[in-house]
């Protein structure tokens, strides 16, 4: 208690940065006392504001302290901010405000909200697997794994999606281990997932190999035609950007 005593002494208690952090690094005894935390985001700082949000108040507080946050572009602000649109905590339930934050807080690397944000879209939506993919590669695999064999399921039986197939795929590589028997270091229901997962890799590998000779086809028609080398540079780089549409047969 008196190292925490000493470090609000040093600081000065307009520094609202230093403030949150020795709070956050306060033991469980000196963290029952919110004041410092909440000097910091009266001061402005935003992940002071986004903690305050994410469990010490409440109602119309919290939602207040929440939108602070995200206004700065704090990411963990950002997502409780979904979460209260989600389910109308202390505002009316807002799914297209909801997936706008969690889609913000993504983009930032925020897991739990390319969780969440996944859970919003449709689950032959590619954006979907894009996100759930990261969070799996991040460590947070749940949402992913239970799901993903069924959508390399529908793409071989002709009704899925090829986008998805892609995605998958893309999510997978490097993260399947045969010796060891685990995907995303996940053993559990490893020999049903194992062949799927293998599938989609395959198809992400082959239609990374397709896509590339066509740029190296067009590159060549681009010389030959005279094309000026910025535009076939150019159109080299749509055909890779294309890439996750899976256009090519294989």
């Amino acid at each position: 208690m008196e190292d925490g005593k000493r470090v609000f002494s040093a600081i000065g208690q307009n520094d609202a940065r230093a403030l949150c952090f020795a709070w956050l690094c306060g033991d469980f005894d000196e963290q029952e006392d919110l004041s410092p935390l909440r000097r910091s985001a009266e001061l402005g700082f935003a992940l002071a504001q986004a903690e305050l949000a994410a469990g010490w108040t409440e109602g119309e507080e919290k939602l207040k302290f929440a939108q602070l946050a995200a206004a700065q572009g704090e990411r963990n602000g950002l997502y409780w901010l979904g979460r209260f649109f989600l389910r109308g905590d202390g505002c009316e339930k807002d799914l297209g405000k909801a997936k706008g934050n969690f889609s913000r807080a993504s983009e930032l690397g925020h897991v739990l909200a390319m969780g969440s944000l996944g859970n919003l879209l449709d689950e032959s939506d590619a954006q979907r697997w894009r996100w759930w993919g990261q969070a799996a590669a991040l460590g947070s695999s749940w949402d992913f794994l239970p799901d993903f064999a069924k959508q390399v399921k529908l793409f071989n039986s002709g009704s899925g999606s090829a986008s998805v197939m892609f995605l998958i795929g893309h999510a997978l590589r490097g993260h399947v281990d045969e010796e060891a028997r685990t995907i995303f270091k996940e053993r559990y229901q490893f020999d049903s997932r194992i062949g799927p997962a293998k599938q989609a890799i395959a198809f992400y590998d082959a239609q990374i190999q397709a896509t590339k000779a066509a740029m190296l086809a067009w590159t060549q028609v681009g010389i030959k035609l005279n094309v000026v080398k910025d535009v076939r540079k150019l159109i080299a780089k749509l055909i890779w950007d294309s890439r996750e549409e899976a256009l090519y047969k294989t």
